[in-house]
């Protein structure tokens, strides 16, 4: 008898993972190469190679960009306590 809990955890990983590469699929074009080629060095170290993580990898460069953006563009970020006290 197989663990219920196992199989449902293993299901909902596979779900992620087929999410991930399904946005990827469409987006990907999107992502300047470099930030591309990094992040699937970095996502493919060490270990097995997950869309998820190179979905998050992507993003992050990419909304890291846009903050040092508006940084060096004279605007200001709200974040944390800043932005609920607004």
């Amino acid at each position: 008898m197989r663990d219920q809990s196992g199989e449902a955890l293993r299901e909902a990983c596979v779900n992620q993972e087929n999410q991930a590469r399904d946005d990827l699929r469409g987006k990907w074009a999107g992502f300047p190469a470099d930030h591309r080629a990094s992040c699937i060095k970095t996502t493919t170290v060490g270990g097995i190679p997950s869309y998820v993580q190179l979905q998050t990898c992507l993003e992050t460069r990419r909304d890291a960009g846009r903050i040092q953006d508006r940084r060096n563009n004279g605007a200001t970020t709200t974040t944390g306590q800043d932005a609920i006290s607004r």
